[in-house]
């Protein structure tokens, strides 16, 4: 195997070197079977809702805050006895 000094390699050509080794990897992947063929298909799937915008990706911080405003909401409907426990799941939220 070839010892490599990648502290001397510029950034731009590691990325390089990176995109040509996923780019190996993945045809010796998918040629051996390493992936299910059932992951690949869910994989493509969801490429293809992206492409035609029948799905789309959500910011996690977006999401945090909105379930945290459901919870806020949902509070003020509940008895005290399960107040604790939203209280507590709206914190481990934040």
């Amino acid at each position: 195997m070839l010892a490599i000094d990648y502290s001397k390699i510029p950034m731009d050509e590691k990325f390089m070197m990176l995109e040509n080794l996923w780019a190996d990897m993945i045809k010796e992947v998918n040629g051996k079977g390493f992936t299910p063929s059932w992951h690949i298909e869910v994989l493509d799937d969801r490429e293809e809702k992206l492409k035609n915008g029948t799905s789309k990706f959500y910011d996690l911080e977006d999401i945090k805050q909105d379930i945290k405003k459901s919870f806020l909401e949902l509070e003020k409907d509940i008895n005290s006895d399960n107040q604790t426990t939203l209280q507590k799941l709206i914190r481990d939220i934040s």
